[in-house]
């Protein structure tokens, strides 16, 4: 049994208003998109200077968009091996192939040493994740990245609000994609977002976005038990 005040990593930031709301919204219809969305992508677009914000249903769906529209089949995509199955799994049905190289002791974090001696003609993409709210060395393997012609792509969903050298991460890269599931820093329960100053990435992301179809409400209702 978990205790009463669990440790921060296991509380979930809600309270009774908020799940009140959650289900009026349901209730009402509020729940499908509105221009409630506009005003979320227009917050993070300021917050983090960037051209777009583009609301997914989850994280993992937006690095599979973002993969999806970046690499070619059967490009190798360097990657942490401390992740979950869900990040493999989209970086597979993206086309590509993971290419796990190993994290530092004291971050957990990708080496950024590791990911310049892997880089090579076969490299896609690099996906860097910024673990536990400390950033991964964005700024030098953007640099990297940027030699080998190799976009760089930033998971995020540890880390909204966390700098590196006073830069916001989820900025460095083609694209940083955020969470806003029930245990992240900001959450709504479901979904995440994809920001970048890419516009073709963008484009082309809200293009597949739009034959999504909108969650059927008995799941939306689970996702508020």
């Amino acid at each position: 049994m978990l205790p009463l005040l669990p440790q921060a990593r296991f509380r979930i930031y809600t309270t009774l208003n908020s799940y009140v709301q959650g289900f009026r919204a349901l209730l009402s219809g509020r729940a499908s998109p509105s221009a409630d969305l506009s005003l979320l992508e227009k917050a993070l677009r300021e917050r983090f200077s960037v051209e777009h914000a583009i609301l997914v249903p989850q994280c993992r769906v937006g690095i599979y968009l973002a993969l999806k529209n970046l690499i070619q089949p059967g490009q190798k995509v360097i990657m942490s091996p401390y992740t979950i199955v869900d990040v493999s799994n989209m970086v597979l049905l993206a086309g590509g192939r993971p290419d796990y190289v190993d994290v530092e002791r004291h971050s957990c974090n990708i080496s950024a040493d590791l990911v310049e001696k892997r880089l090579g003609a076969d490299t896609g993409a690099v996906l860097i994740t910024h673990l536990h709210g400390m950033a991964a060395e964005a700024d030098r393997i953007r640099t990297l990245c940027a030699k080998h012609g190799v976009p760089l792509l930033e998971d995020c969903a540890q880390a909204f609000g966390t700098r590196e050298k006073g830069r916001l991460v989820g900025t460095f890269g083609q694209a940083g994609i955020f969470s806003f599931g029930m245990y992240k820093n900001v959450n709504t329960w479901l979904g995440g977002a994809i920001l970048t100053d890419d516009s073709s990435l963008a484009e082309k992301i809200r293009s597949e976005l739009t034959a999504f179809q909108a969650s059927p409400r008995p799941m939306l209702r689970i996702k508020l038990m």
